[in-house]
């Protein structure tokens, strides 16, 4: 019998991936050059052998994902609540959102002290030209260490549904909506919506599993309904991708054309996503593989130790800065700079080759594919690390959010804490067996 997650089919990373990469695909390929040429002034790249590799890649993340969960399936019942050690898990729910919150405040801190004036913060909210750009690449740039704690704000929504579930929501719901307005702001002068999507989806994921799903209200008609919460999901998307973009291009670049304010949303959102596979098609035509996973582990050449051992082991892949970067330099002589994404399908043939490519996406499934099992059956793993994944997953069509030092982050304090609740739930096992045999005896 199917458990309740099971039965809603948008949590399974074989159908999202799947029909994500076939539908992006058939739009990038299907759309004539002159729309590229039109609406995001680039020529179409994306021709048939990019379209069955990009076709072929996700499809066999699928089969990965698909296969991975029927094997992996466990026979043993789990009550996750009796298996990890939640005092544990509120501590680093707290950790987690105390060096989030101090890293945005040392961050917006140093934005004051590099010159940024409540002006400027004004003219930012009403569009006015340049402001954006210049609030984000003047101010807020990147500070090594601090914009990375800023990140932990993604482990904290899961911790802090694990945790609420059990002793209440009174405990962290505060400080979950502290972090949100936190990544609002972020959004806001920085133009990264990423910074909200990255916390809401797997707050979202980690709820149903924990909430909704071991709900006795959850059947019939709720049931029914949430099937098709993806609609829903994709039309409070293109909202707040609208309120955004309203900020940051529409007042100050596109206002007074031809299109109305939500064609021109509609149409900017369908860009970043097939202008990203064309940026890919582009970027396999022109550059040979270079045997390094430069995109699926793109965060070792951005961390600044792990940055001078690649630069080390493959001196002829350099990030000394933007302007620099071949990729860049690639999009500003044959296609549109504004477009940047290459997708996370088509990157991983430079890095290794199609025979390597075709290798990767199949583990990838089947690392995704395990996840989700364990998440389904209750395990620390997979409750701690697959809302994380499940963002990557969503994303599979437009970046490879798995490589990002953003997730990277998660990930590295997800795992020993996943390591010790799996520690925990085999000597609470182990207590059990015991118990059980005395009783027997």
């Amino acid at each position: 019998m199917r458990t309740n997650s099971e039965q809603v089919w948008w949590l399974n990373p074989a159908w999202v991936a799947g029909l994500m990469g076939v539908g992006v695909s058939v739009a990038a390929y299907t759309t004539p050059e002159s729309m590229y040429l039109k609406q995001w002034r680039t020529p179409k790249y994306f021709d048939d052998s990019a379209f069955l590799l990009c076709m072929g890649l996700s499809l066999l993340f699928a089969f990965g994902a698909w296969a991975a969960m029927v094997l992996g399936k466990s026979t043993t019942p789990t009550d996750w609540r009796r298996d990890l050690p939640l005092d544990l898990l509120e501590r680093a729910f707290w950790l987690c959102v105390g060096l989030s919150i101090a890293g945005y405040l040392v961050w917006f801190a140093v934005a004051v002290a590099r010159g940024a004036t409540l002006n400027l913060a004004l003219a930012v909210i009403r569009g006015e030209k340049g402001a954006t750009y210049e609030m984000k690449e003047v101010y807020l740039g990147t500070i090594s260490g601090v914009t990375t704690m800023t990140q932990l704000g993604i482990p904290a929504m899961i911790l802090g549904v694990m945790t609420a579930t059990v002793k209440g929501w009174k405990r962290v719901v505060p400080a979950m909506v502290a972090l949100f307005i936190l990544a609002v702001i972020r959004a806001l002068f920085n133009s990264e919506r990423l910074a909200i999507i990255e916390l809401a989806i797997p707050l979202i994921v980690i709820f149903l599993r924990l909430v909704t799903f071991e709900s006795p209200r959850f059947h019939g008609g709720f049931k029914a309904m949430l099937q098709f919460a993806p609609i829903g999901g994709g039309v409070v998307l293109l909202g707040i991708f609208g309120v955004f973009e309203y900020f940051r291009s529409w007042t100050s670049y596109y206002a007074g054309g031809d299109q109305s304010f939500w064609q021109f949303v509609v149409l900017r959102l369908t860009g970043y996503y097939v202008t990203a596979l064309n940026n890919g098609a582009l970027e396999i035509s022109r550059f040979d593989a270079v045997d390094a996973p430069f995109s699926v582990l793109h965060f070792l050449w951005r961390f600044p130790v792990t940055g001078k051992l690649m630069d080390a082991v493959y001196p002829t892949i350099k990030l000394d800065s933007v302007s620099l970067d071949p990729y860049m330099q690639l999009l500003d002589r044959e296609a549109n700079p504004e477009f940047n994404n290459s997708s996370a399908l088509l990157p991983p043939v430079v890095d290794f080759g199609v025979p390597g490519a075709l290798l990767f996406w199949l583990l990838a499934g089947i690392l995704c594919g395990l996840l989700y099992r364990w998440f389904l059956d209750g395990k620390a793993s997979g409750l701690l690390f697959y809302p994380v994944f499940f963002t990557g997953v969503t994303e599979t069509t437009r970046i490879m959010y798995w490589g990002e030092g953003r997730a990277v982050t998660a990930f590295l304090i997800l795992l020993p804490l996943a390591w010790v609740c799996s520690t925990w739930a085999k000597r609470v096992c182990r207590a059990e067996g015991r118990m059980i045999w005395q009783q027997s005896h």
